[in-house]
């Protein structure tokens, strides 16, 4: 487990929120019923990984939010 530099709790994820485009296709059938498909989710897009007890974004790239949770902080107290 890892503690969180901002409230100091131990945390074993964080919470990450993103942007994802999407593409599709918008269509109305025939009885006048309107359907989604979506052909691709893309890429991702401002992405943050916030701590999941204070909220505080920690990191924006996801390598060193994996970086962080790798290692065992506990021993720098």
């Amino acid at each position: 487990m890892v503690k969180c530099p901002e409230c100091k709790n131990e945390i074993e994820d964080l919470r990450y929120s993103t942007k994802i485009n999407s593409y599709g296709v918008l269509f109305v059938d025939d009885k006048g019923n309107s359907d989604y498909d979506t052909k691709d989710y893309g890429d991702w897009e401002d992405t943050e990984f916030a701590c999941p007890r204070c909220n505080k974004v920690l990191f924006v790239d996801s390598s060193e939010a994996e970086e962080f949770l790798k290692k065992d902080n506990r021993k720098n107290e």
